[in-house]
């Protein structure tokens, strides 16, 4: 009753119960699985009797309003899904969303709209809800399941993420935490806008309850794979650190011409035997090489530490 009423936008709707907080519930688990409801605000009036409750959704726009934005989201979801393959691989369509997501927002706590997808799709500018949303929306187009995650960040507050199925199996996925953008504004640290945080596509209940956490009033699918982690993937993955081995990797990347090094460590025990001497010792010597090789006047470098996802990832800049 609820689902069919506010895809009409009507003023009132009238529903066969007179128990408020389930409406209120019910309301807003309608909005987390229907991303397409950008015009509900999810506040709601309700006037609720013996059988039965009027309820007055607080809507964005008008009928007509709904019609134009429709128009101007669909034009929107036709240019991002004309870049993927018709039949790429499910990890491929989510990793296509995730980047593109990442790569056509920005992180703007004053955007309008912003807790919906008209925002990320179409303004390109949005928060957690916006990126979560419409990552729900796009991938609902490409026949993937997703699932808006609610829950908190410390320090942080409210929070919004995902919950993809890839084959037959679940993995977390933060678009927002993966957004230079707002690592940008998180850090304070200036981090090249290229930079895309894969720890937070596919990963597991272990690595993003390090950080997140999830309400407790849904019972969410466990994510315990790793089969699709991008750094194993990208054989970027260590399970124990090796000096040698990690340097002669970075001096890699560096004859490669990468802007970039990147490596994530199998725990927090590995990573923190990493980080001292990677800070101190490797990079500066990778940083050496570089000059050596290329004949460069000068090398600036920046690294980013995450100990949340036991990664370390350090960006080159350079002048001939």
């Amino acid at each position: 009753e609820l689902w069919q009423g506010v895809r009409e936008n009507q003023e009132s709707i009238y529903v066969h119960t007179g128990n408020t907080d389930r409406i209120v519930k019910i309301y807003r688990f309608l909005l987390n699985d229907r991303p397409e409801l950008f015009w509900c605000t999810g506040e709601v009036h309700i006037y609720a009797y013996d059988t039965y409750s009027e309820v007055q959704p607080v809507y964005t726009y008008s009928e007509e309003e709904k019609l134009e934005k429709q128009a101007e989201i669909d034009a929107a979801v036709t240019q991002c899904l004309s870049g993927i393959y018709t039949d790429a691989s499910e990890y491929d369509r989510v990793k296509y969303i995730f980047e593109y997501l990442v790569n056509s927002i920005d992180y703007d706590m004053e955007a309008p709209d912003n807790q919906n997808i008209y925002s990320a799709l179409v303004l390109k500018r949005s928060v957690c809800a916006g990126y979560s949303r419409a990552a729900q929306y796009l991938l609902s187009k490409l026949g993937v399941e997703c699932i808006y995650v609610t829950g908190e960040v410390p320090e942080q507050g409210a929070h919004a993420w995902n919950i993809v199925k890839c084959n037959e199996k679940y993995y977390y996925m933060d678009v927002t935490f993966a957004d230079p953008v707002f690592l940008e504004a998180e850090s304070g640290k200036e981090i090249p806008p290229s930079t895309i945080q894969y720890g937070y596509l596919c990963c597991t209940d272990a690595e993003i309850l390090k950080n997140h956490t999830l309400d407790t009033d849904v019972s969410y699918p466990a994510c315990t794979s790793m089969d699709l982690n991008y750094y194993m993937l990208n054989d970027m993955y260590y399970e124990t650190y090796d000096s040698y081995t990690v340097l002669q990797k970075m001096n890699q990347c560096v004859y490669e011409g990468a802007e970039s090094f990147t490596c994530k460590f199998a725990g927090d025990e590995v990573y923190n035997q990493a980080h001292d001497d990677m800070i101190q010792n490797l990079i500066p010597q990778a940083a050496q090489n570089l000059v050596n090789y290329y004949g460069l006047s000068s090398v600036w470098y920046t690294y980013q530490e995450d100990p949340v996802l036991d990664v370390i990832t350090v960006y080159w800049q350079y002048e001939e």
